[in-house]
């Protein structure tokens, strides 16, 4: 007798159910070499062809290692409930596809539920989430990123030991006056005060801890204000290049200033990571902050190669560094968190917690 398995997909209307069987049939060579094939080859019905979705469940059978799997592709539409009621009670296993942009939807949880009622029936559920995209986050423009963050971008001002001066840009990393700016604007510093975005110049910062590590050229500094606004942060391991980013600084004391660009690269010197940057950063910028799309700390711009017909080759550390840092000083950041999951999320996870709680009792009866 031949060994044959009937698999039900199951979903809710449009997510892709008859589509994945038309791949499933080109990956089981089920067409000839250069036959002309229409999309959702399934849905043969006229009144299916009409409306564009799937009516009536039909199956198709594709042969894999001595196996005969009857793909049985259902309804998703909750009018024809009854339809995909009649073919889980055939099916040995299911396959749930779910649409990662819309996520699980009602007739998804319909289904789900009728078919676990069956579970006592079937030796395993094969419960499959397939994500056919991605769960989209809104890009802030720029003029989002500079309300967000413009309180919490500072100038550095500095007074040298030959009595000359320099200036620079620094950031506000905790409500408790720790700012981060780049390490070399404090060569040969005798004086150092800030002046913040409402005009405000500070009192004499002092120097928290300067990085003793090669190459990466950060400082975090300290001044006795409280309750200062500050940036929140996001972990650099997940900068791509390619990515977009936007800096603000205070080039030669022009405060606020916001340019944008790519990470055009991820470079290593010296076993250090460098994001190479476009985004346009003149003199007085070190120390600038560099968001991500959700205006978030990624890294800190530390500088420029300055060539002749060189243009926006700017460079700056991962913010994970100065993370690091700042956890050796005791101070504490704000990092952004992960998406908490909503309910039908934590309804689907119920449930694949129950499946395998049945699975476990399965197998201590009859393995």
């Amino acid at each position: 007798m031949q060994d044959i398995r009937n698999i039900a997909i199951i979903a809710h209307v449009d997510h892709g159910k008859t589509t994945l069987v038309d791949k499933m049939m080109l990956a089981g060579n089920l067409f000839r070499e250069g036959q002309n094939l229409s999309s959702q080859v399934l849905d043969a019905n006229d009144l299916e062809r009409e409306r564009g979705l799937t009516i009536l469940s039909k199956n198709v059978s594709i042969n894999w290692q001595g196996v005969k799997i009857n793909i049985i592709d259902t309804p998703g539409h909750s009018d024809f409930g009854g339809e995909v009621e009649r073919v889980l009670n055939m099916a040995d296993g299911c396959l749930l596809l779910v649409d990662a942009f819309e996520g699980p939807m009602p007739q998804t949880r319909f289904v789900i539920l009728g078919f676990l009622l069956m579970i006592k029936r079937l030796f395993f559920l094969s419960f499959i989430f397939l994500f056919c995209g991605a769960i989209p986050t809104r890009a802030l423009s720029l003029e989002e990123i500079s309300k967000l963050n413009q309180n919490t971008v500072v100038t550095i001002n500095v007074l040298r030991s030959d009595g000359k001066t320099a200036s620079a840009t620094g950031f506000v990393i905790s409500p408790q006056g720790y700012i981060a700016t780049a390490a070399h604007v404090l060569d040969k510093a005798k004086l150092v005060n800030l002046t913040f975005s409402n005009g405000a110049i500070s009192e004499e910062a002092r120097v928290v801890t300067v990085s003793k590590k090669p190459r990466i050229d950060l400082a975090i500094l300290q001044v006795s204000v409280n309750y200062l606004p500050s940036v929140t942060f996001k972990n650099s391991n997940t900068v791509q290049a390619g990515q977009q980013i936007a800096v603000i600084g205070s080039p030669k004391r022009l405060q606020n200033s916001i340019t944008n660009g790519l990470v055009s690269q991820l470079r290593n010197v010296d076993d250090v990571t460098l994001f190479q940057i476009s985004a346009p950063i003149s003199p007085s910028s070190s120390g600038s902050p560099v968001f991500n799309e959700a205006g978030q700390v990624v890294g800190i711009a530390v500088s420029s190669l300055e060539e002749e017909k060189v243009q926006n080759i700017n460079f700056a550390l991962p913010s994970n560094y100065l993370l690091q840092m700042m956890s050796e000083n005791g101070i504490t950041p704000k990092i952004a968190k992960g998406k908490e999951p909503n309910k039908v999320q934590k309804y689907f996870q119920t449930i694949i917690e129950h499946i395998r709680k049945c699975w476990r009792i399965f197998k201590s009866k009859f393995a």
